[in-house]
Formats: structure tokens, C-alpha cells, sequence
């Protein structure tokens, strides 16, 4: 009798969820659900009537080799991926919506006309709704010259990269020589930049390209062998690196957060377990918000009529 009750006010929540989001299942149900072969899911959307707001706004540009590619024109950046909440998920994407987008790598010495740097403006993504991830690794290539990242005082980060003539032909790792890397503290922020400064060594010398940038591209999966690390005239030619992002909701959408009868909890500590999903302030100082499907409960917290009750919930009950 105790499951029949628990089970029941389960599927009454749901169906006066159902209800609630009917509005906006009707209207981004005629939206486009994918750019190319990537997935757009809301709160962003392509066409008008399809994103929540400007921010996640996405156009779908058709490129000259015919593929179609998304892209945010407020952050003006092109989109590789995009990530719902999961909280089946042990990374950071339980907690946290993501993307991954392409962003520019930093260089110094690579060009014969100047030793300058080259997209040397920092990230800054103040007043949006992104932050840069956590999964993010700081990578410096190059010969006798200290990267580091700027605006996260009074942190420092950063790293050497020598390059000692005995190792050249045998270390291709990155560990120091002609290539070295860092990992960011986790409250990175909403903005950071490169500095890239040459130094003397009582080793041999070199000049020549250096570039330093931010990635999560071979977090999970190589994107590219470990050879790469050590070559820094193919990340100069190919001119970009993969970028991790997280996204939340602005505090300005509070009534569209509130519309989502989520439970209101800090870092998915769940407080009810009734509620199919939970919404929290973030903790990068943003002031914006972000919700998660609850343990028993899968889909997109930012339409909940898409959140559904896992199989693993169901299960569940039945043995309670």
C-alpha cells in the first residue's frame, strides 16, 4: 500500500508538470533539434521563439564545404557540442550544463613580420551565461618561455617549457621540455587571458613559435596524438583548440526557473525526493542558475515534460 501511495504521487507530479509545460512543449516542438549532426537542446534553439534568450541563440551557418555548423554570435564562437545536465554522469556535466566550442590559440614569434602576441585578448565572458570548465588543461609549447594565466589574482598559473637539445629526439610527452601544461583552479571565473614571456636559460638558446591555450580536448578522448604536444607548428597552422564551457541560466529568467516547479537546493544536495528535478545558484560568483534531473529521473530539466522517470526508479519501487 505504501508503494501504490509513493507511486502515485510520483505520476501526479508528473502529469501537473505535463500540464504546466504544455505551452512550451507546443512551441519549441517545431524547432530544429539538430545543426549538421549536432544535437541543439533547449533552453538554446535555432529560430526565433526556440532559445530562452539572446544567449543561447544559435545560427546554423552553412560553410563553404557545405557543412552546417552552430554557432553563438553573442559570444562569437563556433559550437561543437552541447551538454544537458546528467546526473548519471560522474564528471562535471552532473552538476553543470556544458559545450565545447573552438577558440583561438595564443602565439608569440610564429609570424617572420613580429614577435608579438596573436589572440592575445583575454576570454571574458562577464555578464553572459558561461564560464569556463573545469576540465580545462593550460598547455604551453614552444622553447625557453613561461606562460601563464592572467586575472585569477591572487592565484598564479602556469608553467616553463625549456627545450634541452639531449631530449629533443626522445621526450614527446609534455612535461617541461619544448612543452609543459598546468590545470587551473576550479573557480576559474568568467574571465582569463595568456601571458606569454621569453627567458634566458644557461641552456642552448632557441627562438622561434611558442603558442599556449586552454583545452579539455584530450581530457577524455585524444583528439590527436601525444606526438602533437611537442608540435607547435601544427597547432599554429591549425589555429584553434577545443574549449570547455559552462552554462547556466541568468538570474534575469528567474520567472522561467520558477516556472519549472523545480526544488530549490544548493549542489544537488536533494531535499525532496519527490521533485523530478532541482534548480541552484552557481558558485563562480555569475549570479545565475542551474537545474538537474534528480536520481530516478532522466531528460531536459528546462522542459519538463522531456523529464521522464528512469527505469532504474521504477525498478525501485517495485522492490521497496
Amino acid at each position: 500500500m505504501k508503494c501504490a501511495l509513493l507511486l502515485w504521487s510520483h505520476l501526479s507530479l508528473l502529469l501537473v508538470l505535463i500540464l504546466v509545460s504544455a505551452d512550451l512543449t507546443a512551441s519549441t516542438s517545431s524547432c530544429p533539434s539538430h545543426c549538421g549532426n549536432i544535437s541543439i537542446p533547449y533552453p538554446f534553439g535555432i529560430g526565433k521563439g526556440c532559445y530562452l534568450n539572446e544567449w543561447f541563440a544559435i545560427q546554423c551557418n552553412n560553410f563553404t564545404s557545405g557543412e552546417l555548423v552552430p554557432y553563438l554570435p553573442k559570444i562569437n564562437k563556433e559550437v561543437v557540442k552541447i551538454f544537458l545536465p546528467d546526473p548519471e554522469y560522474s564528471g562535471e556535466r552532473s552538476i553543470y550544463g556544458s559545450l565545447r566550442i573552438k577558440t583561438n590559440i595564443t602565439s608569440m614569434g610564429c609570424s617572420n613580420s613580429s614577435d608579438q602576441l596573436k589572440f592575445g585578448d583575454p576570454l571574458n565572458f562577464i555578464g553572459t551565461p558561461f564560464t569556463s570548465g573545469r576540465s580545462n588543461t593550460f598547455h604551453a609549447i614552444g622553447c625557453n618561455y613561461k606562460a601563464t594565466l592572467t586575472h585569477l589574482e591572487p592565484r598564479l598559473v602556469g608553467c616553463i617549457s625549456t627545450c634541452d637539445p639531449k631530449k629533443m629526439n626522445h621526450d614527446i610527452s609534455c612535461r617541461g621540455n619544448k612543452c609543459c601544461q598546468a590545470d587551473p583552479p576550479s573557480g576559474i571565473g568568467q574571465i582569463v587571458g595568456i601571458s606569454m614571456e621569453e627567458f634566458s636559460s644557461n641552456k642552448t638558446r632557441e627562438r622561434g613559435c611558442q603558442v599556449a591555450f586552454l583545452t579539455n580536448e584530450n581530457r577524455d578522448r585524444p583528439a590527436y596524438p601525444v606526438a602533437k604536444f611537442t608540435d607547435l607548428q601544427w597547432f599554429y597552422d591549425r589555429q584553434y583548440v577545443i574549449l570547455q564551457l559552462r552554462w547556466a541560466i541568468p538570474m534575469t529568467n528567474l520567472s522561467f526557473v520558477n516556472s519549472l516547479r523545480c526544488a530549490h537546493y544548493e549542489m544537488l544536495q536533494y531535499i525532496d525526493g519527490i521533485n523530478p528535478c532541482g534548480c541552484s545558484n552557481t558558485d563562480d560568483g555569475s549570479s545565475n542558475v542551474e537545474c538537474a534531473c534528480n536520481d530516478g529521473y532522466t531528460g531536459n530539466p528546462y522542459i519538463m515534460v522531456d523529464v521522464k522517470v528512469s527505469n532504474y526508479f521504477f525498478f525501485s519501487l517495485y522492490v521497496m
